[in-house]
Order: C-alpha cells, then sequence, then structure tokens
C-alpha cells in the first residue's frame, strides 16, 4: 500500500515537475485571454518565512478572473483563488519549505483565467 502511495506521489511530482518547466513556454493564445498576470515580491527567501506577493492582471473583455498558482518549492500544491474584477490585484502569502526545494531562488506561476473560460499564459 504505501509503495503505490510513494509511486503515485513520484508520478503526480514529475507531472508537476513538467508543468513548471514548460510554464515559461506558454504563452496567450487567443485575444480574449487574460493578460499574464504580474508577480511581484520576493524571489529570494528563507525556508519557514512567510512572504508576501502581489498577483494581479487584467481582461481586454473586463471579465471577472480568479488566479491559479504553483509554487516551486511544491509544485503538486495547486492553489486556486477566489475571482476578482479585471485589474483587482490578489494578495498572496506563502511560506517557503524545503520539500522539493532547498534553495533560492523560488518561483512563483500564475495564470488568470477568466469567467468564460480563457486562460493567459504563465
Amino acid at each position: 500500500m504505501n509503495k503505490k502511495i510513494i509511486g503515485i506521489f513520484i508520478l503526480i511530482h514529475f507531472l508537476s515537475l513538467s508543468i513548471l518547466c514548460n510554464a515559461t513556454l506558454i504563452t496567450n493564445s487567443d485575444p480574449e485571454s487574460p493578460e499574464i498576470p504580474t508577480i511581484t515580491g520576493p524571489s529570494t527567501g528563507e525556508i519557514d518565512q512567510k512572504y508576501y506577493y502581489n498577483i494581479s492582471t487584467t481582461d481586454p473583455q473586463n471579465d471577472d478572473i480568479h488566479f491559479i498558482i504553483i509554487c516551486s518549492d511544491c509544485p503538486a500544491a495547486i492553489f486556486k483563488s477566489e475571482w476578482f474584477k479585471s485589474g483587482e490585484t490578489l494578495k498572496y502569502n506563502h511560506c517557503w519549505c524545503c520539500f522539493y526545494q532547498k534553495s533560492n531562488p523560488f518561483k512563483i506561476y500564475a495564470k488568470a483565467i477568466d469567467n468564460k473560460g480563457y486562460e493567459s499564459g504563465y
């Protein structure tokens, strides 16, 4: 039983890393897609310290959006935000752990999805 759980966990880990490795290659493919989110906050930090980030974007049609966020220290844990108005800022905090990544720089990837299903790139 434990070997199955570990195997599934490893598979999820590699799939998540694959998403992160390709994340910078994804761009907006439709003119109705939200812009790629802007993330402000520290890219380096200490393990077990909480850091704060602002994430925002706009949608060309002013549709409501939500964010999907992946952090490089634990790519299997994907955060989905509540809905925001186009241009509003998500205040996001993250405490870096050493589960997958033990050193800087840490990265946060975010994409926006509007209420019609159009997605930005990362």
